[in-house]
């Protein structure tokens, strides 16, 4: 992603792991340079995101957040996902196994 209404310097990524047929899910991942953090940059790039993926006919969308990251998790949320429960030991983050949140945004038109 870059920021377009700037210098088009790159701010971060964004992206999708798409699951087709039959399922027709798609897990929904990003990272922001820290220096862009808190400017609404990932709520309107993930806005952008989920509008193509609803658009092409995904029934659910997925994300998971590091348990205690709240930034990220309200992300999610403004987008319109929501807590669906948190995955024990699920991520190795510096030798240590630490919770992911597990949320989710179904499709209203499906």
């Amino acid at each position: 992603m870059r920021d377009v209404r700037d210098n088009g310097e790159p701010i971060g990524l964004f992206g999708c792991s798409p699951e087709w047929e039959p399922y027709r899910q798609a897990e929904v991942g990003y990272m922001l340079l820290h220096r862009h953090c808190g400017q609404g940059y990932g709520s309107e790039a993930l806005a952008a995101l989920c509008q193509f993926l609803l658009e092409a006919d995904f029934h659910k969308l997925k994300a998971m957040v590091i348990e205690g990251n709240w930034a990220s998790r309200r992300i999610l949320e403004k987008n319109g996902f929501q807590l669906e429960g948190t995955l024990r030991d699920n991520y190795l983050l510096n030798g240590c196994w630490v919770n992911d949140w597990l949320l989710g945004r179904l499709n209203p038109q499906k």
